[in-house]
């Protein structure tokens, strides 16, 4: 037995609460309301079915009042749950396919329904875990659980069973005749009709009526037993006391649809009644009582009449009949005559030819009494009189502009309806047959509250009637006007309207119940006939198709018929075959598709020449064309086999273009089969019902249209009605009687692009181009509105015109393309092309559209990064933009115009910025004079309207701020135009050429002897040159000769490269005899540059050698190319020397073009280029460079090399350079991370060495020494100066100790007068911290010795802050090292020329703005600088391929330049590198950050100045254990820091942000203060806690010892014991290493590991006596021992404790060889032994003997990260704790996978993934965790698992949880102490917190 949909909608109720169910309601029925909607349907419904007190049925309560009664409907009964969740799978339409597949892959395509509940509820969970994963869209869990239910119950689990009887059984019980009439029926479908083909969801549809009559006849029943229950108690009172009669009330005389609604009033009408009852029994006591009593009663009968007239109103009255159940109408078989149900096919024949009226009592019903007797028939018509009496609506009483129900024949023009709508334009509408147009004019009249003549409504019907006559139609279903809308209010007019739709709906679609619009009695008895005819048929339920009203045709018609479905089949077969399309793809597909032979045209064929025998194969071949989906997925599956590979696959126009020639193809081939098909079929009772009906309706029609003919004569708005109700029947007569296809009142177009009748309709709309109209082609509700001004009358609206297709492609609106270009009468290659027109316009849209995106997407951050938009605007922007996509959006002008709004709003954004800087420089301007002469505060004046003429605030900002600072400070205003005009080689060469190229003896020869005689050639003046170096270019003129001519090749080449500058350190002759291949040769040789090399390091000091390619052959860039490809240099920087001249400049073009496609480095040095260099008095390689270098795609900047700038493209810090070199300067360097520190002491040391004269400098990293991490002692740094002195042979042999190194050193200088030594120390902080500490003994040392050689040695210490905070101390030798030199940012004129001499030696040119842009971007920062120049060359390089000719510079523009900056990558340098500054010390961060917090409100500039006082307070505010007791000398030292470092500047003792910009490299608003407040509760800054360092052991494989700092001092080097415990996640694996690193400092020491097999007492004293012996003779003094235990059996307890003994006696015991002992335990190992022995590991641990390896710490971490260079931070440390870091194995995992980069954030979160969903990761670290096997540990873990955390200590006992149960307490005790011991937990206020990575592994 299965389960009933009674439980299966309690379980559905089940699984949402009330509050989500109102929720879904509240969401159904507000997007129902909209008549436009696919939920209208069900808030109508609700709207009609439902009572909400004080609104009649039907009228349009508040939703708030319709909700609650929607919920308790749905709660309650089950066809309105139903009804909701068909309304729900609509709404979530979007996601249900997905359900659905989600569903098929689980249980099939056919699902067996469910036996139980809790198997359906199974099924749900087990569903919706599955859809969870698959959508991952953070679905509501009961929304979700409603989805997939409600997708399981709509089909395909309709089906569900029901619990009845043996159905064969039940059928032999029964013997209905109904039942048998309906067998009788089936049986008479012929064996081939498509019907049997879909028996099963027949079956369920007949399943699924029963289920619902048998509800019905249920809720029947308990309708008549509350009836019964209130007749019985109240029926005589209601009636004698109220007047009120429940006699009617029955369940036969109930309204179908009002069954559900009588049963929710019985309830209160009886609670009421019985409370009216005992209220009027009771007796008042007095007066007051009395009202009281009064009132009640008076309310409770107003409820009750209010309640009785609701409910008498859903019963009929006396003799009228019942109506059909609407929303899903009972099928009535009209009871036949025996005879002709079971007459043969002969006499069933013989019945149609006959063509005989029906027998008189038949007759006689079809002419006047359709339904029931003339009795009942007068009954009824009483009813409704009375009904009307009722309602008021009395016909001499009828309002003005409607019409009574008493009118049955049109009166003479003066009729009032007339006079009121004879002008109007709806009416014109109707005159000329444009009911759509009527219908949408009547939509918007409606929707603004204006009276129409018709309903929109009753128009959507009149026209939509007419679609049905289609043959196939597919949306037939969706006429559904007459069951949703009711005539009782409507006018005389609308009635007989309705009268014509209703003919046509109740014959050819029966379920859209038109039966009750044809209730109107007419007045004119002919036309009255034909619609009794009418709903005489439609009491059957059979439609009347056009296929069943052909097969009615005589044999001689049916015939006729196939011949001419046969002739229709052939005109496609001569129309397709050579057809041919305007779209290429289309053309190509058709013909794979229509080729001969192939299965369709084959099929079209046979059809086309009559093949009857070939039906069957015929049938077969259509069947796989059958549906729109098969269609375009064979056209697709064609399309894929023959696109070539890179072509797009075909459009959706073109799919559709296709597909509707392939569906007439396959329809034409159709028809010829039914017709064949069936042409000797048997007549069934269908047909015969079918043909009585043709007959008499044809005997009929004539009399009827001429009595309607008479009417329309009569004038009046009626007339127009009578003439819809004639040309209907005039369609109907076509449709029956001829053989082609019926006129379905549209042209085709206007059914094959549409979804539904309403868009059918909405074509209509297609003239009103200035609609915006949804993308279904519907009307918003703008569009409503101007719908009244906008239509006019069009009878033959599907018919459009071109102008109509321009002025939809004028707006750029393509989402009705298709239908624009078949709406045409024009031939289908016009059609064609302009589909392709169309295509080709889309595609320019859509390249447009991506273009402003683009562009607006750029803009939303450029005015983000430079105005300064708050976070929520520049989010919501970025979210707007991103909504957009191109590749879908079909209808642009709105598109385009929500950009536009975006972009509008930026610009009002930058406006207000512009306008507060214009505020501040009016300010300013007037005072430049202060600080500049007249002209060039002028140009700076120019330079700053100019930015904001531009609405550049950023470059404004930074201007603003320089001229500010420049008053402040007095200090002279830097103009950077002001740079000296550089000769502009480039253009000068390029001037050459052009003067060779006019020459007409532009030969070397000529050139050559024009330098000999000293005279002018081409330009060159070689007389003004001197001698000396005339003699030097004649030289150069005779190597280039012989070079040319492949002559004393070595000297030449020597000649030729000294006279280009360079210096040749080797000798080339014997490379010059390298394999001469194809004419080039390729060397690599050793030269220096000269100082001209500069801005180019790659020709400079950079190579260690220069690659030179010789090339003699003249066959310009290819022979170049190939030469350089074969010398396969890669990016090396070449020197080209081709001994010809590049002739055109589309050589020279191409060799550019080249280069910088390969990413070439290359100075091509032709011909041309040499003999312009002759011309040069000196400085050629500058020349050379100049003007060969821009042909390649050389980057002088070098921002990887930042410690070691190439002095080529070193820039500034010539004071502080000086400053070093000089005895009497400065020794003392620093500034922030990565500002030049190292760059200048080596640009120091490239200037100060000079070994010939005896003058040494050096520079050396001395980070390790002082280092916690390193334990290298600060004196070390004697031993290094030892090796630099003995490198350079000034020293030599091997000192003993410190202080022989510094008396030899010292001796050098008395023994070399000229000796000078400059050691320059970088990184120097740890030095200092550590000789700090110490009294400054090494620093001490080293000023003696400067001072003993009068600073002929001089030391230098470069590093961080702290430098500067040394020197400041007293009494040390630091404060005699003179002022430090502090390196900050670059100076305005330094850092402008950092940018523009690289850029514009290349071919660019940089303009003062963008200068200002880039500095303002990098702060001045030089590394930032390189490094942003470097990227913006690379873009340059990319856009422009080569140089124009004739020269003249590329410009590099503000679009560039901010290009770069919006990359990623660069904007987080940029930001890492001012984040290093801030994060030299957490107090600089809270300065800086609270003074932004400060000015959030004042965002335009951030330039608010604050005293010390000031800053010191909000310091205090956000820090306070900080800065609480910091004096204000101190934090004035931290402001100065701040100058010094470029952040703040100084005016007067009051402090402001340097500049505006440098807030937007901090991180957004909320990142600051969220930053800022985590300050508020941190402790005071301390020392570092090195007792948690780990000694690196091997610094190639980044390992570390297992022992802390702390751990590894605790230990005795000379004598100890120690176990110690680690799991393979702390570092087992490392631990014999550790061992030993603790020994690294004694020589004197050997070890010993102990195997696992020594065990006993006796074998541990063998093994010590026999590795004492050896140490005796080998002369050891110390031995360690150790033995790593790793096993559970055979543990080596004794050994152990005789170990230990041995250590207890030797300590107080002096002897010369000492002995120490280690026994490493991991986790199983350590838990035996406690169960072998625990009170002596008690001993040890109490002793201190016990070392616990327990995770790393924050110190631990941060130690790590320094030492391999990564980004050490408070954040990254917490985000590689919380991944789990804090194991080492886990951290050497992230470690490794961030190898290559400095930030570990994506390997953390990397790992951390792993770890949650990477099984092997996740079982590798459970593995190494190493947990015993013991019940034990794994029932502690599980409870501690399953409890939230923390657990209390005094909760893991046996009493607590029945996980515990089975434990003693002390094994819960053990445990706990294992998980501690081995960091697997830790211990919080008595609480036991597990590590959250082994939570995570173990859950």
């Amino acid at each position: 037995m299965g389960v009933s949909f009674k439980q299966i909608a309690a379980a559905i109720r089940s699984l949402v609460s009330s509050g989500t169910l109102q929720e879904l309601l509240e969401e159904i029925l507000t997007r129902g309301k909209d008549r436009r909607s696919e939920l209208h349907r069900f808030y109508r419904n609700c709207v009609e079915r439902i009572s909400v007190k004080g609104f009649r049925r039907g009228a349009e309560p508040h939703l708030q009042l319709l909700l609650p009664r929607s919920v308790q409907a749905v709660s309650k009964h089950d066809g309105a749950l139903m009804d909701f969740l068909c309304a729900f799978l609509t709404l979530e339409q979007r996601r249900v396919e997905q359900v659905r597949d989600v569903i098929r892959g689980l249980l099939g395509d056919e699902p067996e329904p469910p036996e139980t509940v809790d198997a359906f509820m199974e099924t749900v969970r087990r569903l919706t875990d599955e859809v969870r994963g698959e959508l991952d869209d953070g679905s509501d869990e009961e929304r979700l659980r409603l989805l997939v239910a409600a997708t399981l119950v709509i089909p395909p689990f309709d089906q569900l069973k029901h619990q009845q009887e043996d159905s064969a059984a039940a059928m032999e019980a029964l013997e209905l005749p109904s039942m048998a009439e309906a067998l009788e029926v089936i049986r008479g479908i012929d064996a081939q009709d498509p019907f049997w083909a879909h028996l099963d969801t027949f079956v369920q549809q007949v399943q699924a009526i029963g289920k619902e009559k048998r509800d019905a006849g249920r809720r029947r029943e308990e309708v008549d037993q509350a009836l019964g229950s209130l007749a019985k108690e109240h029926g005589d009172y209601l009636s004698s006391f109220f007047g009120l009669s429940v006699s009617n009330w029955s369940s036969e005389r109930l309204l179908p649809e009002k069954l559900d609604f009588v049963l929710e009033q019985l309830e209160p009408l009886v609670s009421d009644m019985c409370r009216y009852r005992e209220l009027e029994s009771q007796r008042p006591a007095d007066v007051k009582e009395a009202k009281e009593q009064r009132r009640q009663l008076a309310e409770l009968e107003e409820e009750i009449s209010t309640r009785w007239t609701a409910v008498n109103e859903c019963f009929l009255t006396d003799g009228a009949e019942p109506q059909q159940d609407e929303p899903g109408r009972e099928v009535e078989l009209e009871e036949a005559d025996p005879g002709q149900m079971e007459a043969t096919d002969g006499e069933a024949e013989a019945l149609e030819q006959k063509e005989a009226p029906l027998d008189e009592e038949r007759v006689a019903q079809d002419e006047g009494e359709p339904e029931g007797s003339a009795e009942q028939q007068g009954q009824l018509e009483e009813s409704e009189k009375k009904s009307e009496t009722e309602t008021g609506a009395k016909p001499e009483e009828a309002p003005e502009g409607t019409f009574s129900e008493a009118e049955t024949v049109p009166e003479k023009d003066e009729h009032l309806a007339a006079k009121i709508w004879h002008k109007d334009m709806l009416v014109d509408m109707l005159e000329v047959g444009d009911l759509a147009g009527a219908y949408w004019l009547a939509r918007s009249r409606e929707e603004r509250q204006m009276e129409t003549p018709l309903p929109s409504w009753l128009l959507a019907a009149m026209e939509s009637v007419r679609y049905v006559l289609k043959p196939g139609f597919r949306f037939a279903k969706q006429f559904t006007y007459p069951n949703a809308y009711y005539l009782h209010e409507t006018n005389r007019f609308a009635e007989l309207c309705a009268v014509g739709a209703g003919l046509m709906g109740a014959l050819l679609e029966p379920a859209s119940n038109s039966r009750k619009w044809l209730q109107v009695e007419l007045g004119l008895p002919n036309v009255q006939k034909i619609i009794e005819l009418v709903k005489g048929f439609d009491k059957h339920a059979i439609s009347l198709s056009r296929r069943d009203v052909l097969l009615r045709a005589s044999a001689e018609q049916r015939e006729k018929m196939i011949r001419t479905a046969a002739g229709r089949c052939k005109e496609l077969l001569n129309a397709n075959v050579q057809r041919r399309f305007g779209l290429p793809r289309v053309s190509i597909v058709w013909k794979q598709l229509f080729a001969d032979g192939q299965e369709l045209r084959q099929a079209l064929e046979w059809a086309a020449s009559d093949r009857r025998g070939q039906l069957q194969a015929v049938s077969r071949i259509l069947e796989e064309w059958s549906t729109d989906k098969r269609i375009l997925e064979r056209i697709a599956d064609i399309d894929l086999k023959h696109k070539p590979r890179k072509d797009r696959p075909l459009q959706t126009y073109e799919l559709e273009r296709l597909k509707r020639i392939v569906t007439e193809v396959v329809n034409a081939a159709q028809e010829w089969t039914v017709l064949v098909e069936h042409g000797g079929e048997r007549r069934d009772f269908k047909q015969v019902q079918i043909q009585q009906f043709k007959n008499q309706f044809g005997g009929y029609l004539e009399p009827c249209l001429q009595e309607l003919d008479a009417a329309q004569k009569v004038g009046g708005l009626e007339r127009l009605a009578y003439r819809y109700i004639a040309e209907n029947l005039n369609l109907l007569k076509e449709y029956l009687t001829s053989t082609e296809e019926p006129f379905a009142g549209r042209r085709e177009w206007v059914f094959a692009l549409s979804e539904s009748l309403e868009q059918m309709l909405a074509k209509r709309l297609l003239w009103c181009p200035n609609l915006s109209l949804d993308d279904q082609g519907l009307p918003t509700a703008d569009d409503l509105d101007q719908l009244v001004d906008c239509l006019q009358p069009r009878p033959n609206w599907d018919l459009l015109t071109r102008d109509l297709y321009d002025a939809w492609l004028k707006k750029e609106d393509y989402r009705f393309m298709d239908s624009l270009v078949e709406g045409l009468d024009e031939d289908e290659e016009v059609k064609d092309s302009l589909r392709e027109k169309g295509a080709q316009n889309l595609q320019g849209s859509r390249d447009a559209l991506e273009e402003m995106i683009r562009a607006t997407a750029v803009q939303i951050e450029s005015t983000f990064i430079n105005v300064g938009l708050t976070e929520e605007k520049h989010s919501e922007l970025k979210a707007r933009v991103e909504e957009i996509d191109s590749a879908t959006t079909a209808n642009f002008a709105p598109t385009f115009r929500r950009l536009k709004r975006i972009q509008q709003e930026l610009d009002e954004e930058r406006q207000r910025r512009v306008q507060h800087q214009q505020q501040l420089w009016a300010e300013l301007s007037p005072r430049l004079g202060e600080a500049s002469s007249a002209e060039e505060a002028e140009q700076f004046r120019a330079l700053v309207e100019q930015a904001m003429v531009a609405g550049d605030t950023r470059v404004a900002d930074e201007l603003i701020s320089r001229a500010r600072d420049c008053l402040e400070k007095r200090k002279p205003l830097v103009v950077s135009g002001q740079h000296e005009g550089a000769r502009d080689y480039l253009r000068e060469f390029s001037q050459f050429r052009q003067a060779l190229d006019r020459e007409k003896d532009a030969s070397l020869s000529r050139a050559r002897r024009a330098a000999e005689s000293g005279t002018t050639w081409s330009g060159l003046n070689y007389g003004a040159i001197p001698r000396p170096q005339l003699e030097v270019i004649k030289d150069a003129f005779a190597a280039w000769r012989r070079l040319s001519r492949r002559e004393r090749m070595g000297p030449s080449l020597v000649v030729l490269l000294e006279f280009l500058g360079f210096t040749v350190a080797e000798s080339v002759g014997q490379k010059l005899r390298m394999k001469d291949e194809r004419g080039h040769i390729h060397l690599s040789l050793k030269m220096t540059a000269s100082d001209q090399a500069r801005p180019f390091p790659q020709f400079g000091s950079m190579p260690p050698s220069f690659n030179i390619v010789l090339v003699w052959e003249r066959s310009g860039a290819d022979n170049l190319g190939t030469a350089i490809k074969e010398a396969k240099l890669g990016a090396e920087s070449t020197i080209v020397l081709y001994f010809g001249r590049i002739q055109s400049e589309v050589s020279r073009r191409e060799i550019t073009r080249m280069s910088r496609r390969s990413k070439l480095s290359l100075a091509v040095l032709d011909e041309a280029l040499f003999l312009f260099l002759t011309g040069e008095r000196d400085a050629r390689l500058r020349a050379f460079l100049r003007c060969a270098v821009p042909y390649g795609t050389t980057i002088p900047y070098t921002p990887e090399m930042m410690g070691d700038v190439p002095r080529e493209i070193f820039y500034g810090r010539e004071q502080a350079a000086n400053m070093l070199r000089r005895r009497e300067g400065s020794c003392l360097v620093y500034g922030g991370r990565q500002m030049g520190k190292s760059a200048l002491l080596n640009y120091v040391q490239r200037q100060a060495h000079n070994p010939e004269r005896r003058q040494y400098a050096w520079v050396e990293d001395i980070k390790p020494l002082g280092d916690r991490y390193s334990n290298q002692e600060p004196s070390r740094i004697w031993w290094r100066l030892w090796h630099l002195l003995s490198t350079e042979g000034l020293l030599s042999g091997q000192p003993k100790n410190d202080e022989e190194i510094v008396l030899q050193v010292g001796g050098l200088f008395r023994k070399y007068k000229e000796l000078q030594i400059l050691l320059l120390l970088d990184e120097a902080d740890n030095f200092l911290n550590h000789d700090s500490k110490r009294g400054f003994k090494v620093v001490t040392a080293l000023r003696k010795l400067m001072v003993e050689s009068e600073r002929r040695f001089k030391v230098v210490f470069a590093g961080l802050n702290h430098v500067q905070r040394f020197q400041s101390l007293p009494n040390q030798p630091l404060a005699h090292f003179g002022v430090p030199i502090l390196v900050g940012p670059l100076e305005e004129r330094d850092a402008v020329q950092l940018v523009r001499e690289p850029i514009e030696a290349l071919g660019f040119k940089v303009e003062d703005d963008c200068i200002y842009r880039i500095l303002s971007f990098t702060n001045y920062h030089p590394g930032l600088i390189q490094f942003f120049c470097y990227h913006l060359l690379q873009r340059m390089y990319e856009k422009h391929e080569e140089l124009p000719f004739p020269y003249r510079p590329i410009e590099v523009t503000k679009e560039d330049v901010e290009h770069i900056y919006l990359q990623p990558d660069v904007r987080d340098r940029i930001k890492e590198r001012f984040e290093w500054t801030l994060a030299l010390d957490p107090r600089y961060q809270v300065i800086i950050w609270a003074m932004i917090v400060a000015q959030l409100d004042m965002r335009d500039s951030f330039s608010q100045e604050f005293s010390v006082r000031e800053l010191q307070a909000l310091a205090r505010e956000y820090w306070p254990a900080e800065f609480k007791g910091m004096g204000s000398d101190a934090f004035r030292g931290l402001l100065t820091e701040l100058v010094g470092l470029g952040v703040l500047t100084e005016t007067r003792n009051r402090y402001r942000l340097k500049s505006p910009n440098l807030v937007r490299l901090m991180g957004t608003e909320s990142d600051i203060f969220n930053r800022l407040v985590e300050f508020e509760d941190r402790p005071a800054l301390e020392e570092l806690e090195s007792d948690s360092y780990h000694a690196r052991i091997d610094v190639e494989r980044d390992l570390y010892s297992i022992l802390t700092y702390s751990q590894a001092r605790s230990i005795n080097r000379r004598h100890d014991f120690r176990v110690i415990t680690v799991s393979r996640t702390l570092g087992l694996d490392y631990a014999e290493s550790s061992i030993r690193e603790l020994y690294a400092a004694e020589p004197n020491t050997s070890f010993k590991r102990l195997s696992s097999s020594v065990v006993s007492a006796d074998e541990l004293q063998r093994a010590l006596d026999k590795e004492l012996d050896k140490a005796k003779k080998a002369g050891r003094d110390h031995i360690v021992f150790y033995q790593i235990i790793t096993q559970t059996q055979n543990l080596p307890l004794e050994a152990m404790k005789a170990a230990y003994a041995h250590y207890q006696s030797a300590l107080n015991q002096e002897r010369r060889r000492t002995v120490s002992f280690f026994f490493v335990l991991n986790p199983p190992a350590y838990w035996g032994l406690r169960k072998e022995d625990a009170d002596f590991m008690d001993d040890l641990d109490a002793e201190g003997r016990i070392v616990s390896i327990n995770p790393w710490n924050d110190w631990g971490i941060g130690q790590r990260l320094d030492n391999e260079d990564k980004l050490n931070n408070a954040e990254t440390r917490q985000a590689v704790l919380k991944a789990g870091g804090r194991w080492p194995c886990l951290l050497d995992e992230i470690m490794h996978k961030c190898a290559s980069s400095r930030d570990v954030r994506h390997a953390v979160q990397e790992v951390s993934q792993e770890l949650k969903g990477d099984e092997d990761l996740r079982q590798r670290f459970r593995r190494q965790l190493e947990l015993p096997d013991e019940p034990a540990l794994g029932a502690v873990l599980g409870f501690l698992l399953s409890e939230k955390e923390p657990v209390p200590l005094e909760c893991i006992n046996p009493s607590f949880g029945e996980l515990l149960s089975q434990l003693r307490d002390e094994e819960c005790r053990e445990t706990v102490e294992l998980l501690l011991r081995f960091g697997l937990a830790d211990l919080e206020d008595d609480s036991l917190v597990l590590d959250p990575a082994v939570r995570m592994v173990l859950t």
